[in-house]
């Protein structure tokens, strides 16, 4: 089993997922209440354990921005959830290819 846990926003929470260790967790950058600007995901990122992956959460994001987050290290992964079509995720892809990360997308049902 693999444990993500979603939606960090304080350095408290970051010290609280230092003590469980999760296999992931998630920087929320979409319209909620638990939306984080960049800023803030750096200061996250810079207290986290280096074993814990950090997935940022999108939903019709810009792509500069993510590629920003990927480039400046803060992210690991990328998870989308809005109404990125293909071409948006092979262009994306093609601009992060040489850092490795993966990509994916939630289908909607």
């Amino acid at each position: 089993m693999k444990i993500k846990i979603c939606g960090l926003k304080r350095k408290e929470d970051v010290d609280y997922v230092n003590q469980a260790v999760p296999d992931w967790v998630g920087f929320v950058f979409a319209g909620t209440k638990r939306r984080i600007d960049y800023e803030t995901a750096k200061t996250l990122k810079q207290h986290l354990h280096p074993q814990i992956i950090v997935v940022g959460v999108f939903v019709n994001a810009d792509m500069s921005f993510i590629v920003r987050l990927v480039t400046d290290g803060i992210l690991d992964m990328i998870q989308l959830h809005g109404d990125e079509d293909e071409a948006y995720i092979l262009e994306l892809r093609s601009r992060l290819a040489e850092y490795g990360k993966k990509i994916f997308q939630l289908l909607k049902q």
